[in-house]
């Protein structure tokens, strides 16, 4: 009989101890509380059936005070889905410079060089020869500003065919020259005549002639030098 009021007692309890969670759920009461309101109720009980009802009601509430400071589940989060990029643009190759023929065979035109002044290719178009030149520098000494210093450079042609002279060429504007037009057969010899006019030049002067033939290097320079003294003022 006592086991029977102790097993019905003991789900009486159960059911009661139940209500008062739900209840605490709701409206949260202090361990102390709960165990105060089981105790009115369990006062009708065997002492064993109040203590195995309060052991179990213990355990109930360590375990809710558990889940409390545990917090909620957190939530599963879905990976997000990478995106894929966009392909990249291909760059713009640069291609090389084509060369007179490529590895394909085609062919590229090459430029045209530059045309040649008459008086060279005339020079470089006659078969060529060489010169002896008794002078390439002279030098004038001191001359009042004003005169006019003159010189004649000779040479020899040494070679198999004729000389032509095709341009003798000064530096500058104030040299006058005259030359060998006619062409100069081998052995024999020709001149080149300068005349220097020093008037607005003073002081030390140092000039050139340019002299462009069918000899070797096609060009040949010849110099001058000397001094202006200035005009007295009277």
């Amino acid at each position: 009989m006592f086991s029977l009021i102790k097993k019905s007692g003991f789900f009486l309890l159960l059911s009661c101890f139940s209500l008062y969670m739900v209840q605490a759920q709701e409206s949260p009461k202090t361990e102390k509380e709960v165990k105060k309101e089981l105790k009115q109720v369990l006062k009708e009980l065997p002492l064993e059936a109040q203590q195995d009802i309060l052991r179990y009601a213990e355990r109930k509430q360590a375990a809710l005070s558990a889940l409390e400071k545990r917090g909620p589940k957190p939530t599963p989060q879905v990976a997000a889905t990478p995106q894929t990029k966009p392909a990249a643009k291909p760059m713009p190759q640069s291609h090389p410079k084509p060369a007179h023929l490529n590895d394909g065979g085609t062919s590229y035109a090459t430029p045209p060089a530059p045309k040649l002044p008459e008086y060279m290719e005339t020079a470089q178009a006659l078969p060529q020869t060489t010169v002896q030149w008794f002078e390439e520098m002279v030098d004038f000494g001191n001359i009042k500003e004003g005169d006019v210093a003159k010189h004649v450079f000779k040479f020899k042609n040494t070679g198999a065919h004729p000389l032509k002279l095709t341009r003798v060429r000064p530096s500058c504007g104030c040299t006058a020259p005259t030359f060998s037009k006619e062409e100069i057969a081998p052995g024999e010899e020709g001149f080149i005549e300068i005349a220097f006019n020093s008037t607005g030049k003073t002081g030390h002067q140092n000039k050139s002639i340019t002299v462009t033939g069918n000899f070797e290097n096609t060009h040949k320079l010849l110099r001058f030098k000397g001094v202006v003294e200035k005009k007295s003022q009277r």
